[in-house]
């Protein structure tokens, strides 16, 4: 049996040669001696998107925007004017069921928000030749400078997907109705 010393030391010396292969690729150019990795990162085509965006114009999000205000109103009345121990286990089941029932909802729209954004990036990805697209979001941005904004663009495409999917489920019922 191995002991647990002998193998942080296998994995140590691992991590040195992966390291070493890894600065070796990265340093690696052509019979000059010349370092490529410029060229390759000049050759990388990367286009960003800024999810809050597309999420404040997304259908469901905004129907769920207007519906939570609704529910904000609805918890304030099971408290209003109530002291703490006049709140009954009625008012407080009521409560958790609708804050449950708002998560719930929550998460399966940003999961279906989530599924849109990936396929119609992947669209435009296509479409405009990038390599690659990263999620820039406005609170929590991570490209200073460089690349390609193509959030109008994924957004379009969002709204076409929806559009074709309606139009599908339409020409769907009016089959069924033959």
């Amino acid at each position: 049996m191995i002991g647990k010393r002998r193998i942080i030391q296998l994995t140590g010396i691992l991590l040195v040669l992966f390291l070493g292969g890894v600065f070796q690729g990265c340093h690696s150019g052509d019979k000059s001696g010349k370092s490529n990795s410029n060229s390759v990162a000049s050759e990388l085509r990367v286009g960003y998107i800024d999810s809050d965006k597309l999420l404040f114009e997304f259908p469901a999000f905004k129907k769920f925007r207007k519906k939570t205000e609704n529910n904000d109103l609805e918890l304030g009345n099971i408290v209003k004017g109530k002291k703490r121990e006049e709140i009954t286990n009625k008012d407080r089941k009521r409560f958790k069921s609708i804050v449950s029932g708002f998560l719930k909802e929550r998460s399966e729209i940003k999961n279906k928000f989530v599924d849109k954004v990936r396929e119609a990036s992947l669209v435009v990805m296509e479409e405009k030749k990038l390599d690659l697209i990263i999620n820039n979001a406005t609170t929590y941005a991570v490209i200073e400078y460089g690349g390609t904004d193509v959030t109008e663009d994924v957004q379009a495409n969002m709204t076409e997907l929806r559009k074709q999917k309606s139009t599908g489920t339409k020409e769907e019922k009016g089959k069924k109705e033959k």
